[in-house]
Protein backbone atom coordinates (compact mmCIF):
# COMPACT_ATOMS: atom_id res chain seq x y z
CA UNK A 1 0.00 0.00 0.00
CA UNK A 2 0.86 3.46 -1.08
CA UNK A 3 2.03 5.61 2.19
CA UNK A 4 -0.02 8.76 2.47
CA UNK A 5 2.90 11.16 2.41
CA UNK A 6 3.41 10.34 -1.29
CA UNK A 7 0.31 11.04 -2.29
CA UNK A 8 0.22 14.26 -0.31
CA UNK A 9 3.76 15.09 -2.18
CA UNK A 10 2.48 14.83 -5.64
CA UNK A 11 -1.02 16.73 -4.64
CA UNK A 12 1.12 19.88 -3.55
CA UNK A 13 3.58 19.07 -6.16
CA UNK A 14 1.19 19.10 -8.93
CA UNK A 15 -0.95 21.81 -7.71
CA UNK A 16 2.83 23.68 -7.90
CA UNK A 17 3.14 22.55 -11.75
CA UNK A 18 -0.62 23.45 -12.34
CA UNK A 19 -0.38 26.95 -11.46
CA UNK A 20 2.81 27.85 -13.64
CA UNK A 21 0.40 26.92 -16.64
CA UNK A 22 -1.03 30.32 -15.89
CA UNK A 23 1.58 32.73 -15.10
CA UNK A 24 2.90 35.05 -17.09
CA UNK A 25 6.61 34.22 -16.08
CA UNK A 26 6.16 30.72 -14.90
CA UNK A 27 9.46 30.20 -13.85
CA UNK A 28 10.30 33.64 -11.99
CA UNK A 29 7.67 33.89 -10.09
CA UNK A 30 8.13 32.43 -6.57
CA UNK A 31 5.17 30.63 -5.18
CA UNK A 32 4.79 28.43 -1.68
CA UNK A 33 1.94 26.80 -0.37
CA UNK A 34 -0.26 27.90 2.40
CA UNK A 35 -2.39 25.44 2.40
CA UNK A 36 -2.75 21.86 1.58
CA UNK A 37 -6.09 19.82 2.13
CA UNK A 38 -5.92 16.12 1.00
CA UNK A 39 -8.88 13.77 0.96
CA UNK A 40 -7.81 9.91 1.09
CA UNK A 41 -10.29 8.11 -0.51
CA UNK A 42 -9.20 4.19 -0.78
CA UNK A 43 -5.22 2.61 -0.50
CA UNK A 44 -3.00 2.81 -3.54
CA UNK A 45 -0.79 -0.14 -4.49
CA UNK A 46 1.17 1.25 -7.46
CA UNK A 47 1.17 4.22 -9.98
CA UNK A 48 -0.31 7.16 -9.11
CA UNK A 49 -1.51 9.85 -12.20
CA UNK A 50 -2.64 13.31 -10.81
CA UNK A 51 -4.67 16.00 -13.00
CA UNK A 52 -4.96 19.10 -11.67
CA UNK A 53 -6.96 22.53 -12.38
CA UNK A 54 -6.27 25.89 -11.01
CA UNK A 55 -9.56 27.19 -10.07
CA UNK A 56 -8.56 30.53 -9.18
CA UNK A 57 -5.03 32.28 -10.12
CA UNK A 58 -4.94 36.18 -8.63
CA UNK A 59 -2.50 38.73 -7.52
CA UNK A 60 -0.94 37.26 -4.36
CA UNK A 61 -3.06 33.43 -4.08
CA UNK A 62 -3.73 30.87 -6.29
CA UNK A 63 -6.08 27.97 -5.47
CA UNK A 64 -5.32 24.18 -7.56
CA UNK A 65 -7.84 21.52 -7.31
CA UNK A 66 -5.82 18.29 -7.51
CA UNK A 67 -7.31 14.85 -8.14
CA UNK A 68 -5.06 11.23 -7.73
CA UNK A 69 -6.16 7.90 -9.43
CA UNK A 70 -3.56 5.14 -9.36
CA UNK A 71 -3.76 1.15 -9.31
CA UNK A 72 -6.01 -0.19 -6.40
CA UNK A 73 -6.40 -4.02 -5.64
CA UNK A 74 -9.54 -3.41 -7.64
CA UNK A 75 -8.29 -1.95 -10.46
CA UNK A 76 -7.37 2.19 -11.64
CA UNK A 77 -9.33 4.02 -9.36
CA UNK A 78 -9.92 7.79 -7.71
CA UNK A 79 -7.52 7.47 -4.59
CA UNK A 80 -7.22 10.95 -3.29
CA UNK A 81 -8.71 14.57 -3.98
CA UNK A 82 -7.07 17.63 -2.79
CA UNK A 83 -6.92 21.03 -2.58
CA UNK A 84 -4.00 23.87 -2.62
CA UNK A 85 -3.56 27.14 -2.06
CA UNK A 86 -0.13 29.07 -2.98
CA UNK A 87 1.09 32.20 -2.22
CA UNK A 88 2.00 33.91 -5.47
CA UNK A 89 4.89 36.40 -4.91
CA UNK A 90 4.40 38.46 -8.51
CA UNK A 91 6.31 41.30 -9.10
CA UNK A 92 3.92 44.51 -9.29
CA UNK A 93 5.91 46.71 -11.84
Amino acid sequence: TMQGGVVATLIDHGGGAAIRTVLDEPFETPHATTDLNVTYLRPATGDLTAEAEVVRAGTAMGVVAVDVTGDTPVGRKAVATGRVSLHLQRDEG
